[in-house]
C-alpha cells in the first residue's frame, strides 16, 4: 500500500479516536458546532486532493 494512503488512514484513524474520546469525556462541549465539521471536512479534502495530485503525478 502507498505510504501517503497509510499516512492519510492513520490520520483518520486517530483523528476519529481523538472526536469519540472528547466526546465521551465531556459530551457538551461547544468544540462540535457546524464550523468544527466544516473545518475538518475542509483539512481533509485538501489532504486528499493533495493524495490524487501526487498520484496523478507519477
Amino acid at each position: 500500500m502507498d505510504e501517503n494512503l497509510k499516512a492519510l488512514i492513520e490520520h483518520e484513524r486517530q483523528t476519529w479516536n481523538d472526536i469519540y474520546q472528547k466526546q465521551i469525556n465531556d459530551p457538551q462541549d461547544g468544540k462540535f458546532s457546524s464550523f468544527w465539521w466544516e473545518y475538518y471536512y475542509l483539512q481533509m479534502r485538501s489532504v486528499v486532493l493533495g493524495l490524487l495530485n501526487s498520484t496523478n503525478k507519477k
